[in-house]
C-alpha cells in the first residue's frame, strides 16, 4: 500500500439520519484514525433547506475518529452535481488520489483498506481509471474477487488526478465523441442498459443535471477501464425518495462484504463473463 493514504471526500447535503449512518460506518473501517477526510456541505435551497442543512453541519462538526476533518460549507446551492465535480477537482488539485462518498452509502469495515490498496496498485495502469465500492447482487464464480468493465458505480469510488484530468462535463463534447450507434450500444452495455444514453440526453436537454454519466462516458470514450468487487463493499440506502435524483427501488440492494480480499489482477482487459453477467442482471 501506498505510504499516503487517499483523503476521503464526503459530500452531504440535508439529510441528517442519512449523513449518520454514513459517518458511522465509516468510522469503523480499519484505517478511518489514520486518514483525513474533507466534507463538502452544500447549501439549502430554501428556509426549510436551511435548516436541514444546518443540522447536518452541526453533527459533523460534533464527530471524530479521523486523522483530520475539514468541513467545507457552501454559501449557496451548488446541486449535487456541480458540488461533486468542484469538490472532487479541486481536492484532486492538492492531492493525487481521492477516495469519494456521497451521504447515502454504507461501507464496509474494509472499505477504506481495499480503496487505498486498488488505488496503490492500479496507479501505474492508466487504462485502469477507476475504482468502484459497489456491485450489484449477483452471483459471480470466485477464480478472483474483482473484476475490469466498462461500467461505472458510484456509490463508494476511487480515482486518480491522472484519470480525472479526463473528465467533462461539456455536453457538446461528449456529443461530438458519440459517432454511431454503435459506439451507444456498447455504452448501453451492449444494449443492456439504455439508461445510460438516455441520462446523457436528459442533461443535453436540461431536464436534469447530473455528474455521474459524464464520468461513466468519459471513462469509456477514453477506453478506460472500472474495478469492480464480485462482493459489494458499499450499499445504498438513499433509495427511499429521500435524494434529489432516485425514486424508490430496491433492484440495487445488496449485502456488504464481511470479508477482505485483494486478490487484483495486472491483466487489464475487460472480462467477458463478468460483461455477461452484468448484462444478463440489466435485462431482469
Amino acid at each position: 500500500m501506498s505510504n499516503t493514504l487517499a483523503p476521503i471526500i464526503l459530500f452531504v447535503y440535508n439529510r441528517l439520519w442519512h449523513t449518520q449512518q454514513t459517518l458511522n460506518a465509516l468510522m469503523q473501517n480499519e484505517l478511518a484514525a489514520e486518514s483525513d477526510l474533507i466534507v463538502y456541505s452544500d447549501g439549502g435551497k430554501d428556509t426549510a433547506s436551511w435548516e436541514q442543512v444546518n443540522a447536518v453541519r452541526e453533527y459533523i462538526g460534533m464527530i471524530s475518529g479521523f486523522k483530520s476533518l475539514t468541513l467545507i460549507n457552501r454559501d449557496y446551492n451548488f446541486g449535487l452535481a456541480d458540488n461533486i465535480i468542484s469538490g472532487v477537482t479541486e481536492t484532486l488539485s492538492h492531492h493525487g488520489h481521492v477516495i469519494v462518498l456521497e451521504d447515502d452509502i454504507i461501507t464496509s469495515r474494509y472499505f477504506l483498506r481495499y480503496m487505498n490498496e486498488a488505488l496503490s496498485f492500479y496507479e501505474s495502469h492508466d487504462d485502469v481509471m477507476h475504482i468502484g465500492g459497489y456491485v450489484p447482487n449477483i452471483h459471480f464464480e470466485e477464480e478472483s474477487h474483482f473484476f475490469l468493465n466498462r461500467t461505472m458505480y458510484c456509490w463508494g469510488w476511487a480515482t486518480w488526478r491522472s484519470a480525472w484530468k479526463h473528465f467533462t462535463h461539456d455536453v457538446s463534447q461528449i456529443d461530438a465523441a458519440i459517432t454511431s450507434n454503435e459506439i451507444i450500444h456498447e455504452m448501453n452495455l451492449q444494449g443492456c442498459n439504455p439508461g445510460v444514453y438516455e441520462q446523457f440526453l436528459a442533461n443535453k436537454a436540461g431536464k436534469i443535471r447530473t455528474w455521474a454519466v459524464f464520468w461513466y462516458l468519459s471513462i469509456f470514450l477514453k477506453n478506460g477501464l472500472c474495478l469492480v468487487p464480485k462482493r459489494s463493499f458499499t450499499h445504498n440506502i438513499g433509495n427511499d425518495s429521500s435524494g434529489v435524483h432516485c425514486g424508490t427501488t430496491t433492484f440495487f440492494d445488496t449485502a456488504v462484504s464481511e470479508y477482505y480480499f485483494n486478490d487484483f489482477n495486472s491483466h487489464i482487459v475487460e472480462d467477458e463473463m463478468c460483461l455477461g453477467l452484468l448484462k444478463k442482471f440489466y435485462r431482469g
